[in-house]
């Protein structure tokens, strides 16, 4: 009788033995001419070759589920893998001869550009493990972000891989790779020659660019842990961000667990990697002869770089690797954003960055619960030869002018070649998880690496109890929190009043959020700033607040305070609550919000009690039609009703003494009122640059059941520093039950502008029949991008007031920098 209830055998026997060549050319060059009676002129245009080429041997993929199970599993690898690759690569523009022309004799060449990604794989052994792959490639110029946090979300684990199982696990990985790789490129310009002209003779050649990468891996084997390579390539210019694994996914990893006694794990590796790499890069070597008139060699600049990086006998028991290599061929104009320095090194090569996380003594947790009873084996044996054999021949010199009559010019191009090889050899990984990232721009980037991003929301709670602080925002306070937060902006004020609101500042991103700033914005003439706490600043409109850093998931919660002002008539006046910081937000959406107040006029004093609604639902008293639609109906007059506790109804409209009492099912009154719905869209779904206009879209409904009178909009541009660029204020007049305006207008994206996310409000405001306000509001956001900016001169939003709309169904429009604004109802 088997000790066992299931006997696992898996048995992967593998020999692969491959050859590849991979060759491409590309040639504009190889031109002449011979003898001509005039003129002679060759001019050649661009070569290019680009090659990519992916090599894959012997992998095996095995997974294990015995879910609460006596279980022997057995499983045994071995893997012999042997790859030649030959690669030849030629790209020419030059070697073009020009013999005895009668007059001036000319040759200009293209620029030659070579490209190359070549990626092995060999003996690859993953159980109870994945491999998730992500390759992202862009011929074209290419504007938005790669974001590599959000691909390397963690995953849970469903199975058991060797937790909550009782029994036998044994693993033993047999690994032999070999692997030669050889790479020739010849990119040339140069090598061009004008013999016996009668006249001048120029030679002008192109630039020289060859960008190469090789990655190796040799005897890869996890055991269960999974395995995410992303390999992004951007062939032209890229203006957006690299967005790496932040703080929250580096904090999720840290879990420590411990081995159980009854383990054993045994990696014996042994590699043997050579690289030979030889570049000649060439500007020079030209020459004239026998010139009669004025010789001039005028060479641009060489440079040959390579780099290597070689990771061999690597073994992981537990803890996640994050590694990204980042290669910037083409000039990179940016910075570091984020970066946990605690968690996450760097390094750098010429023209490469590395970034590496290593998280050490830490276990996935299902890997570790194993029983005491149980038993895990693991023997990995890897033998790994691995030689790299790159020849690289760039020129753009090498050219010859001889036995002119005239003038003899040569001005060669820049020559730039870099090589970059990554090996991977003999890696072990077991309960961890491996993240490995290869960015190659090839272009010119414009754009930063950023660890994980923010994202800081602001939520009103001004007046909640302190025990639903916490919990503000989330789905299950939603309701109370925005019934406090209209409360409390409803508020009614007189000139002279102070008011203290209340603001949760949270942060629900990737990354802790540093340098915050909250910043209230506000009408000068309606509101004065109160100083609030150390460090805060005011000028006539702002208030500006730093706030403590706040890291992931965590809040903070910023009170601040304004005088309101003597208004010689009721006023309703908004502050625009916004914040911000340095780094870039995931959502910028929700980084700003309105609060508005009803200022009495200096000579009215503040009611002592909310009007009472009409309590007979089954004869409401409406509103007059006024004949100045500007100007609200008088309150209606109720009745002489009262309402009991008991819910009767008692009426006494007749001078004597007798009552007549009425008993039945109580009701509650229907609230007559407006009800405003406020939406602001916007059209730029990606990152803006100069010339590019955004267009907006203001709807303002009225949902309820009564008139909203005497509505007006204020619409509020801030730049990313959170300075106000332009407010403007326009009249919508009264808006009937179920009817809406519609306010469209266009904003150009000028030089003048600064990179960052603009925000724009609009708060709609006006009051009831009974002259209470009413408001409503919301805001948007943008990206900007400009490469080179003014200075000084801050930029404006290109809008005019618009005029009053039209009655309904009408259209009205005026003119303005931006464009037409237009106003319709509906």
């Amino acid at each position: 009788m088997d000790l066992f209830d299931v006997i696992n055998t898996v048995s992967n026997e593998n020999i692969g033995d491959i050859g590849n060549g991979l060759s491409g050319s590309s040639n504009t060059g190889g031109n002449a001419t011979n003898n001509n009676n005039g003129d002679s002129l060759i001019l050649t245009g661009n070569a290019g070759v680009q090659g990519n080429g992916v090599t894959t041997a012997n992998t095996n993929s095995v997974n294990v589920n015995g879910q609460n199970q006596e279980t022997q599993t057995n499983i045994g690898n071995t893997n012999r893998g042997v790859i030649s690759n030959i690669f030849d690569f030629m790209a020419k523009s030059g070697f073009n001869t020009i013999l005895q022309p009668r007059g001036d004799a000319r040759i200009d060449t293209g620029d030659v550009d070579v490209k190359i990604n070549l990626m092995n794989l060999t003996n690859t052994n993953v159980t109870n493990s994945e491999i998730g792959q992500v390759f992202f490639e862009k011929k074209d110029n290419y504007v938005g972000d790669f974001d590599l946090d959000n691909e390397w979300r963690r995953a849970g684990w469903t199975d058991c891989p060797f937790g909550k199982c009782e029994g036998e696990f044994t693993l033993t990985n047999t690994n032999d790779a070999i692997v030669n790789n050889k790479l020739n490129v010849l990119a040339e310009s140069g090598g061009n020659e004008i013999h016996d002209a009668n006249g001048d003779g120029i030679i002008k050649t192109g630039n020289v660019r060859v960008a190469s990468n090789l990655l190796n891996f040799l005897n890869t084997n996890m055991t269960a842990a999974d395995w995410h390579l992303a390999v992004a390539n951007f062939f032209g210019d890229w203006k957006g961000d690299l967005i790496l694994p932040g703080d929250a996914f580096l904090d999720d990893n840290e879990e420590s667990y411990t081995l159980f006694a009854n383990s054993s794990v045994n990696n014996a590796n042994d590699a043997n990697v050579k690289n030979n790499i030889k570049i000649n890069s060439d500007s020079g070597t030209n020459t004239t002869l026998n010139n009669t008139g004025e010789t001039k060699i005028t060479t641009g600049a060489a440079t040959a770089n390579s780099n290597v990086s070689t990771m061999s006998n690597i073994n992981f028991t537990g803890g996640d690797w994050v590694i990204v290599f980042v290669n910037t061929f083409g000039g990179w104009d940016g910075t570091i954003v984020n970066m946990p320095e605690e968690k996450v090194g760097m390094a750098s090569q010429y023209k490469q960055l590395q970034f590496s996380s290593l998280l050490s003594n830490v276990l996935k947790g299902d890997f570790a619960r194993i029983d005491d009873d149980g038993k895990l084996i693991i023997d990995n044996d890897n033998i790994a030869e691995l030689n790299n054999d790159i020849v690289i021949e760039a020129l753009s010199g090498n050219n010859l002018i001889t036995g002119n009559k005239g003038d003899a010019t040569i001005i060669t191009g820049d020559v730039e070649v870099l090589s970059n090889i990554i090996n991977f050899v003999n890696t072990n990984i077991m309960g961890g998880d491996w993240y490995l990232g290869l960015v190659n721009i090839f272009g010119h980037w414009e754009g930063n690496v950023v660890f994980g991003r923010p994202d800081l929301a602001l939520i009103d709670v001004t007046g909640l109890p302190t025990s639903e602080v916490a919990v503000a925002g989330t789905n299950a306070a939603r309701q109370s929190t925005q019934a406090a937060a209209a409360q409390a902006a409803n508020k009614s004020v007189k000139g002279g009043d102070v008011v203290t609101s209340s603001f949760k500042v949270q942060n629900t991103g990737t990354a802790m959020a540093r340098d915050i700033k909250l910043t209230v914005s506000f009408n000068p003439a309606q509101f004065e700033p109160v100083q609030t706490g150390a460090g805060s600043s005011t000028e006539p409109g702002k208030l500006v607040i730093p706030v403590e850093k706040i890291g992931v998931r965590g809040y903070r919660v910023v009170d601040f305070s304004l005088k309101a002002k003597p208004q010689t008539k009721t006023t309703v006046a908004a502050a625009i609550v916004a914040v911000a910081s340095p780094q870039p937000d995931m959502n910028a959406t929700n980084n700003q919000t309105s609060k508005s107040f009803e200022i009495k006029a200096s000579a009215e004093s503040l009611p002592t009690n909310p009007p009472i609604a009409p309590t007979n639902p089954a004869t409401p008293t409406t509103p007059a039609t006024p004949n100045n639609p500007s100007t609200p109906p008088a309150t209606p007059t109720p009745s002489n009703n009262t309402t009991n506790d008991n819910g009767n109804n008692s009426n006494n409209n007749n001078t004597n003494s007798d009552t007549n009492t009425n008993t039945g099912t109580a009701h509650n009154p229907v609230a007559i009122e407006p009800i405003l719905i406020v939406e602001k869209t916007h059209n730029a779904k990606r990152v803006q640059g100069v010339g590019d206009v955004v267009h907006f879209t203001v709807t303002v409904t009225n949902t309820g059941n009564a008139t909203a009178y005497n509505l007006q909009a204020t619409d509020t541009f801030i730049d990313p520093k959170g300075t106000i660029l332009n407010q403007e204020t326009w009249a919508i007049g009264n808006l009937e039950p179920n009817e809406g305006v519609r306010v469209q207008y266009d904003i150009p994206i000028k030089a003048s502008f600064s990179t960052g996310t603009y925000k724009n409000n609009i708060v709609v405001s006006g009051n009831k029949a009974d002259e209470t306000a009413i408001t409503g509001s919301d805001g948007t956001s943008f990206q900007v991008a400009v490469k080179s900016q003014t200075s000084a001169t801050p930029a404006t939003a290109a809008m005019t007031n618009p005029t009053t709309p039209a009655a309904s169904g009408g259209v009205s429009h005026r003119a303005c920098a931006a464009g037409a604004v237009v106003i319709r109802r509906f």
